[in-house]
């Protein structure tokens, strides 16, 4: 069925609906559906939905919506989002979801989550996200996560994060960081943490190893018995006492090389 601007089309399983501008489209599963600039786009399950720009799109599992900029994207588990700038994203678990810049994107378990400069992006367990310069990243458990410069990652357990000069990174236990020039980074037990020059580099958990570049702070908390810290080690990366760019852990009190 087809339809011109400024119109509501409402079709049942494994229909087929195209508008134009301003238009509202409904399906069910297995559906397609087509629409102009500013329009509303509903489908069922394995559904396959386009919209402009400024249009809402919502579909199912295995659906695959695609909008323009300044969309709004809902899908469920195993689908594929893409929208341009100023969008906002959000798929179940293992979803495939892409934005320009300035766009807000949210995926489950097991997601490929990217966006342009300024983005704001948050996955589950086992993602891998990847933002521009001046976005934000967060995601569970075994994940990695790439971003620019003036970015702020945030992953779990054994996650992987890299991030450009100037950026905060954060990562759980097991967990490896690099931070571009002048980066904070933090991480926990048997991590490992490579700063710039530059940079703020502490390894707050047991057995974590930091490096820097010349100028950086590293940092090492030394633990007692039950688990507790009782002194954070400092050091300064002159390139003479303590050398750019060597992996530093704690033992018996003092900075030590990891050979």
């Amino acid at each position: 069925m087809q339809l011109s601007s400024r119109g509501y089309l409402q079709g049942c399983e494994m229909s087929a609906l195209q508008g134009g501008d301003y238009s509202a489209l409904r399906g069910g599963d297995q559906s397609a559906l087509q629409a102009g600039h500013m329009s509303a786009l509903q489908g069922g399950s394995m559904s396959a939905i386009q919209g402009g720009y400024m249009s809402a799109l919502q579909g199912g599992n295995i659906s695959a919506l695609q909008g323009g900029d300044q969309s709004a994207l809902q899908a469920g588990h195993m689908s594929a989002l893409q929208g341009g700038d100023c969008s906002a994203l959000r798929g179940g678990d293992q979803s495939a979801l892409q934005a320009g810049h300035m766009s807000a994107l949210q995926g489950g378990s097991m997601s490929a989550i990217q966006g342009g400069y300024m983005s704001a992006l948050q996955g589950g367990d086992s993602s891998a996200l990847r933002g521009g310069d001046h976005s934000a990243l967060q995601a569970g458990g075994s994940s990695a996560l790439q971003a620019g410069h003036m970015s702020a990652l945030r992953g779990g357990y054994m996650s992987a994060l890299q991030g450009g000069n100037m950026s905060a990174l954060r990562g759980g236990n097991y967990s490896s960081l690099r931070g571009g020039d002048q980066s904070v980074l933090l991480g926990s037990d048997n991590s490992k943490l490579t700063g710039g020059k530059y940079s703020v580099v502490y390894g707050c958990g047991h057995k974590a190893q930091v490096r820097g570049g010349i100028g950086s702070v590293l940092a090492l908390a030394e633990f007692d018995k039950h688990g507790n810290i009782i002194k954070v080690h400092v050091k300064l990366v002159d390139g003479e006492k303590i050398k750019a760019d060597t992996y530093y852990t704690l033992k018996d009190g003092e900075f030590v090389e990891v050979k």
